[in-house]
């Protein structure tokens, strides 16, 4: 009997160290895209400008920015997204998001 309660109690102790040093497993921040309208964008160049500012921010995953529709595809955190920081970031760089929307 005891052969048996050391087989079954050293698994469960090695189970219970690991998850205490480890911690809970994290769950996956929620995804979303957003489209945001920017003014001030008159060639490629500020539409490489704005890409770069966006993507920089923390919590975005990728950026499509189209200069000559003044439009910008965010994809990323949806927190991130919400968040002020890429409003002040593409503010400092020259531009203003005039609207921002669900795609």
């Amino acid at each position: 009997m005891s052969v048996l309660r050391g087989r079954v109690l050293v698994p469960i102790l090695l189970f219970t160290f690991l998850a205490a040093f480890i911690g809970p497993p994290s769950c996956p921040a929620e995804k979303s895209s957003e489209r945001l309208i920017i003014r001030g964008m008159c060639c490629q160049e500020c539409g490489d400008r704005v890409k770069d500012v966006i993507s920089r921010q923390p919590g975005v995953d990728s950026v499509a920015v189209n200069a000559k529709s003044g439009c910008a595809e965010v994809f990323g955190e949806t927190a991130a997204l919400r968040d002020s920081s890429i409003g002040s970031a593409v503010r400092q760089a020259g531009f203003r998001i005039v609207a921002q929307t669900a795609p």
